[in-house]
């Protein structure tokens, strides 16, 4: 990993995959925000790779929201973030991608009340087009003693 105190990461935040001295490759994705925590990658269909992670201005401010960005099968360049989550209520953290067995996509991340974490709910997001659109949030919540999602 190359030090942050050598170069001025602003400057690379391009998304293009760049080849480091030691033989690995690395990128820095785009984003729009000064934060940026919790990236996590998932291999998509088609042999694309996506990211989700949460930023904004600080974790547990209600300007927190999830990102995704793709980089397509043999590509170079990590694609523009998509902003999946707009609460402007909670903080929604903590992102990660589950594929399930019938070919969906489901995003999963928490969501808190300007940083309690005492009201955290899990929400989803499903994208049945291996992460190009997605359906609307849902929340999960206990209703009078089932699990279900809202």
């Amino acid at each position: 990993m190359t030090a942050a105190t050598d170069i001025d990461i602003p400057s690379l935040m391009d998304g293009a995959v760049r080849n480091r001295p030691d033989g690995l490759r690395e990128a820095y994705l785009p984003s729009p925000c000064i934060q940026n925590h919790a990236a996590s990658l998932m291999p998509l269909p088609g042999g694309d790779l996506g990211c989700v992670w949460f930023g904004g201005t600080q974790e547990g401010k209600s300007d927190i929201s999830v990102y995704f960005s793709r980089l397509p099968s043999g590509g170079d360049t990590w694609s523009k973030p998509v902003r999946l989550s707009d609460d402007a209520e909670r903080s929604e953290q903590n992102p990660i991608l589950f594929p399930t067995p019938n070919g969906e996509l489901w995003l999963l991340h928490t969501s808190q009340r300007l940083g309690n974490q005492d009201t955290s709910v899990v929400k989803r997001r499903i994208s049945r087009d291996g992460g190009r659109t997605w359906a609307q949030v849902l929340s999960r919540r206990r209703l009078r003693g089932t699990d279900s999602w809202t």
